[in-house]
């Protein structure tokens, strides 16, 4: 049986008390948070040992620990994209993704939301202006993907493009390939 502690983290409800005026990102987190919920409440509930405190403590270093496994896989990730996408291309998707927070559903949708936004159907895209990016993002893994989403957002809402990406060890290509 769930602590009284751990239902109270699981269910993460929203804080009662918000500033007047949340910042559009801060809205924006808390609602791409609100769509996957239920990845972290099943990664947290697989993760709660009989051995384990079952207090506050023990589950903020279970999910320090899953935030640090996280990193080293998208570090990974990010080594492996590092060099596939030009600065055309990556200034495209962040026009296309604006700021959002992805999901790791909405990662997996990447190429078809870029045709969305382009106002082409994902059968016909072979013959659109953004084929070669839509085979790109087709071509990624799951872990890559979530890397360049990621990136993407980080890049969005540092506003310092140009220094954030080499940084995270991801380099775009100078021109378009």
């Amino acid at each position: 049986m769930k602590s009284n502690t751990l239902e109270k983290f699981l269910d993460w409800p929203a804080p009662t008390v918000m500033s007047a005026a949340p910042s559009r990102c801060l809205l924006n987190l808390q609602d791409s948070l609100d769509r996957t919920m239920h990845d972290a409440q099943t990664y947290l509930l697989t993760h709660t040992f009989e051995r384990l405190e079952r207090n506050e403590e023990a589950m903020a270093a279970t999910a320090k620990f899953a935030i640090a496994r996280l990193e080293w896989l998208l570090d990974d990730a990010r080594q492996q994209i590092s060099g596939v996408f030009s600065v055309g291309e990556f200034t495209l998707l962040l026009s296309c993704f604006q700021g959002e927070f992805l999901t790791p559903h909405e990662c997996q949708r990447m190429a078809a939301s870029l045709c969305d936004e382009f106002g082409v159907e994902l059968d016909d895209y072979h013959e659109s202006a953004i084929a070669g990016l839509v085979d790109k993002l087709q071509a990624l893994t799951v872990s890559q993907r979530v890397a360049l989403a990621d990136a993407l957002e980080v890049a969005w809402h540092s506003e310092r493009l140009t220094k954030v990406l080499p940084e995270m060890g991801i380099e775009l290509q100078k021109r378009s390939a």
